[in-house]
């Protein structure tokens, strides 16, 4: 009976082994899916700017005071615009994997570091 035991007490400790190593690869695999996106987006952001680059000279009807504000702008909501381009094309949402994150704070822990 208690060899019994031990044998049973050795499966669920290697189970359990098991169990941990296949978190951890499941982990480490999506953490390699999240880097491989993160490093794609400065070169999508190159890509949505590289045609402001090749312009000689820009022409500002109106106010021109904040014309290059503008051109920034427009930048911005396109490089914006990118998760939502992104799930479209891929199914891959961008914005729900950085709130999924590892080591991801709550707004709550946040607030109280301010606080403190």
């Amino acid at each position: 009976m208690a060899k019994a035991e031990v044998i049973s007490a050795q499966g669920d400790a290697e189970a359990e082994a098991m169990a941990k190593k296949a978190e951890s690869w499941a982990k480490y695999n999506q953490a390699a899916i999240y880097k491989m996106f993160i490093d794609v987006l400065p070169e999508l952001a190159r890509a949505v700017s590289e045609p402001l680059s090749k312009v000689d000279k820009i022409v500002m009807v109106g106010n021109g005071a904040d014309g290059a504000s503008k051109i920034t702008g427009q930048v911005t909501n396109v490089l914006a615009q990118l998760p939502d381009v992104v799930k479209t094309l891929s199914g891959f949402d961008l914005k729900e994997m950085l709130k999924n994150m590892p080591n991801q704070k709550s707004d709550k822990s946040d607030k109280s570091e301010i606080n403190e």
